[in-house]
C-alpha cells in the first residue's frame, strides 16, 4: 500500500503528550470533584467511598465549600484545595505610608529602617542535601527542597503582612536586577528574591481599605489542606 503525501506528513509529527505517568517529566496527579461528592464524617471528609482525615480539621468547620480538587506535589504527597468565603473586615492602618527598597545584602528595606533580612534558608541544609543525593535518597532530598523553599516563603510572608498591617500605602522600588549583580550567579539569585518579594507583597490586601484590582485578585489562592 502506497502512502500518500498527506498521510507521510502526518506520521512526522510529534504526538501531543497529554500526561506522562514515567520519568522526571511525569506529570502529577490532579482530581477535580464538585462540593456534593465531598462529605464531612466527624474530624474526616469522605469522597467516593474512602474516608480522608485532614491535619485541620478545625478549619472545616461550619464552612461550606464549593467545586475543589486533590492535587499532588512533586515530593509524592497529596493536598486538598478547598476554596471558601472568608468575611474579611477593613481596617485603617496606623500609618500613611512607607517606601521600600528590594537589595542584595538584604531582600527589603524600608524608609523607616525596618529590614527583611536574606536567610540561609538552602545553605543551612546545603550538606543534607548534598549527602542525600549522593546516597540515592531522592525523597529526602525533594523533602530538604521543599523545606528550604517552605522556609523561605515564610519569612517573605511574615515581613509583607507585618508592612500591610501598618501602613495604608505601600510604594516598592523598581530595582534592576541584571544592573545590580556584578556575577552572573548573583544577578540571577537577586532576581528569584526581588521577585518573589514582589509578587509576596502584590498578594496581601492593604489594610487601610484599599481593594486590590481584578488580575492581583485573581492571584489569591484557596486553603490548602494536606493529607
Amino acid at each position: 500500500m502506497a502512502s500518500t503525501p498527506r498521510s507521510a506528513e502526518l506520521l512526522k509529527r510529534y504526538r501531543l503528550k497529554w500526561r506522562t505517568s514515567r520519568g522526571p517529566r511525569r506529570s502529577l496527579g490532579w482530581v477535580p470533584f464538585k462540593a456534593a461528592n465531598l462529605k464531612r464524617k466527624g474530624r474526616a471528609v469522605r469522597f467516593c467511598g474512602k474516608t480522608l482525615r485532614v491535619f485541620e480539621p478545625e478549619r472545616l468547620e461550619g464552612v461550606q465549600w464549593k467545586q475543589g480538587h486533590f492535587a499532588q506535589d512533586a515530593v509524592g504527597d497529596w493536598w486538598l484545595s478547598l476554596p471558601i468565603a472568608v468575611q474579611v473586615d477593613d481596617s485603617v492602618a496606623p500609618l500613611e505610608k512607607v517606601g521600600i527598597d528590594l537589595g542584595l545584602k538584604e531582600i527589603a528595606v524600608t524608609s523607616d529602617d525596618a529590614r527583611c533580612e536574606k536567610g540561609r534558608f538552602y545553605r543551612d541544609i546545603e550538606r543534607k542535601i548534598a549527602q542525600a543525593q549522593r546516597r540515592g535518597h531522592r525523597r529526602q532530598a525533594k523533602y530538604l527542597h521543599r523545606r528550604a523553599a517552605n522556609r523561605r516563603k515564610d519569612a517573605l510572608h511574615k515581613f509583607s503582612r507585618q508592612i500591610v498591617d501598618q501602613y495604608q500605602k505601600i510604594v516598592v522600588g523598581d530595582v534592576s536586577s541584571t544592573k545590580t549583580g556584578e556575577d552572573t550567579d548573583g544577578e540571577v539569585r537577586a532576581g528569584c528574591r526581588m521577585g518573589h518579594a514582589q509578587k509576596v507583597s502584590a498578594i496581601q490586601k492593604p489594610a487601610g481599605g484599599q481593594n486590590l484590582p481584578d488580575r492581583q485578585r485573581k492571584k489569591l489562592q484557596p486553603h490548602l489542606f494536606e493529607l
